[in-house]
């Protein structure tokens, strides 16, 4: 065995955990809304499964201020809508 191997194996044999693993605690109240409308919005009524490009193309038309019917936002008016939202929730100051 040479020696670059000699010290790869050693190297691999020293390797431990730094931490214990932690606790991953139960999904909240308000995840569960959150999953509970998603899950709607997943389901067709049909019984068939909804593929994820599909539910994830649904989640961006549900909540996106950049698409819609004419022009889409881009650039320097996407910014200006964004910089108004922040505005408005009190992340910038006027």
């Amino acid at each position: 065995m040479s020696q670059d191997a000699a010290w790869a194996q050693a190297e691999r044999e020293q390797r431990r955990p730094s931490t214990e693993p932690i606790g991953i605690p139960a999904i909240s109240g308000a995840a569960r809304v959150a999953e509970r409308e998603t899950n709607q919005l997943a389901d067709d009524g049909d019984g068939e499964a909804v593929p994820p490009h599909v539910l994830l193309a649904r989640r961006r038309a549900a909540s996106s201020v950049c698409s819609g019917q004419g022009r889409t936002l881009k650039g320097r008016d996407l910014r200006r809508v964004r910089d108004s939202v922040l505005r408005m929730t009190g992340f910038i100051e006027s």
